[in-house]
């Protein structure tokens, strides 16, 4: 409508900033605490899951690493239904507190050596109460910062809001790197693994600061001062929307990324340390410019889709997600050598390419799905559902895909002494892209368009946005 328009215009650049702030550090814990996890996924197989062997161990990791992601579509739709419902901000602060604690809580627990299997179940409920409480914050930070900013800004705010993902990445090689040089590898392995648990709670307690300074955006105040929030978002978000928006956002958007999501953050981590036999700290290191370059280039992203459209690039991604990640993985695995260690760095920046340009666009695709009353509910879910099952099993697929096609070998001691075949792991991630573009190719015209404005779709009832948007143009989203 004109006066949700002219909301997006009136709001000022500090109470814009206000949001995106608040946004980011919610976005920063969300992913601060999933990074955790899988970046010291070698040092919490050994401390909770002791195996014959290193890639049993691992498995195990990594099934309740992927047990937390399939909470997250439960969590999603929880909170999905009060942020559309009753407010974006007080649910957001519930689902910070919440996910901080559950973090912070991680760090106190006791190891499989102390308290045998109970150490394990403890594991598995933090876990769990981390992936309901995580579920909530792709919905409310992306609504926050997509109903603040007009269209013509939309795609760099919002990617950059994307880049916090990678950040929070960052944030915890900043806080290993240093662990796993002054304490070493036994350091770590004993005491060390516990401190970036442990910063979930100050980090949290930051992420709170910046939530309390925000206000609700000027699309979602527009439909709550007309009294046209939507009743049952769930409802409508889903049985009132085509089933093509779903998929769409399932499988074509968040679902084909996430299969790329943990290729850089956890599986060459694991690789690295497991499989090349490569420290703890030399392995962050070697990783640490591919990560900082994602961080980067999705606001690069972002913004030229503000120029060119969101879709020709989500699908250049995908494209070259499902055609070198292997080619380059197979020659990766094999340069492990202190000379070419600045070869195995480029090639580590190559690998994460592809990644930052699906992961840069896919909470503003998102967002252009679904209009205000039940966007927090829809994208919440969707990519929850998309990340849950796919981000959530892509390093446990990989590594079986590699302990049981892998042609590996152990030692006595049960290390890996040699891989045949070190790029099978990546086949979930090559099948995943394709399903990507599968999907989209096959829906296209359900896709938002380019240069289309998420307030207009508001005129309308939810069905005819979709139909409406569909019928509009042909240029790429």
């Amino acid at each position: 409508m004109a006066s949700e328009s002219m909301g997006l215009r009136s709001i000022s650049g500090a109470q814009r900033k206000k949001i995106f702030y608040g946004s980011a550090m919610g976005n920063l814990l969300d992913w601060y605490d999933y990074s955790v996890y899988g970046s010291l996924g070698v040092v919490i197989s050994k401390e909770f899951f002791p195996a014959s062997n290193i890639l049993a161990a691992l498995l195990a990791t990594f099934l309740v690493f992927a047990l937390g992601y399939f909470f997250r579509p439960v969590g999603g739709l929880f909170f999905g239904y009060f942020g559309d419902k009753l407010s974006r901000r007080t649910t957001y602060i519930v689902v910070i507190i919440g996910m901080g604690i559950a973090t912070g809580l991680v760090g106190v627990l006791p190891t499989t050596l102390a308290v045998g299997s109970i150490a394990v179940i403890l594991l598995v409920i933090m876990r769990a109460v981390q992936g309901f409480m995580v579920g909530g914050a792709p919905g409310a930070g992306t609504s926050l910062v997509a109903e603040s900013f007009p269209n013509e800004k939309r795609g760099l705010f919002t990617s950059l809001f994307s880049a916090v993902y990678p950040a929070g990445i960052l944030l915890t090689d900043a806080v290993i790197l240093p662990l796993a040089y002054f304490a070493g590898n036994n350091g770590l392995l004993e005491w060390g693994w516990r401190i970036p648990f442990l910063l979930g709670f100050p980090i949290m307690l930051i992420a709170l600061y910046f939530v309390y300074r925000i206000e609700e955006p000027p699309l979602y105040k527009a439909i709550s001062e007309q009294r046209r929030k939507s009743k049952n978002p769930i409802k409508e978000a889903f049985a009132k929307n085509p089933l093509q928006m779903t998929i769409i956002g399932i499988l074509g958007i968040t679902g084909s990324s996430a299969t790329m999501g943990y290729v850089g953050a956890v599986y060459v981590l694991v690789y690295m340390q497991s499989v090349l036999h490569i420290s703890y700290y030399t392995s962050y290191l070697i990783f640490l410019p591919a990560i900082t370059s994602v961080v980067i280039l999705d606001a690069v992203w972002g913004w030229l889709s503000d120029k060119i459209g969101r879709l020709p690039l989500f699908v250049i991604g995908l494209g070259l997600g499902a055609s070198i990640e292997i080619p380059l993985f197979y020659i990766w695995g094999f340069s492990a050598h202190p000379l070419v260690l600045p070869l195995m760095i480029l090639i580590a920046l190559v690998i994460e390419l592809p990644y930052s340009l699906t992961q840069g666009l896919q909470a503003l695709i998102q967002s252009e799905l679904f209009p205000t009353r039940v966007r927090f509910t829809g994208v919440a879910f969707t990519w929850d559902m998309g990340l849950g099952i796919f981000g959530g099993l892509q390093t446990y697929a990989a590594t079986y895909l590699l302990s049981t096609l892998g042609g590996v070998t152990y030692t006595s001691t049960g290390a890996i002494a040699t891989v045949k075949y070190p790029w099978i792991g990546l086949l979930y991630t090559t099948a995943g892209c394709s399903m990507g573009l599968v999907v989209l190719a096959a829906f296209r015209k359900w896709l938002p368009k380019k240069g289309m404005r998420i307030e207009s779709m508001d005129e309308l009832p939810p069905v005819m946005n979709s139909q409406a948007s569909a019928a509009k143009g042909d240029g790429g989203t």
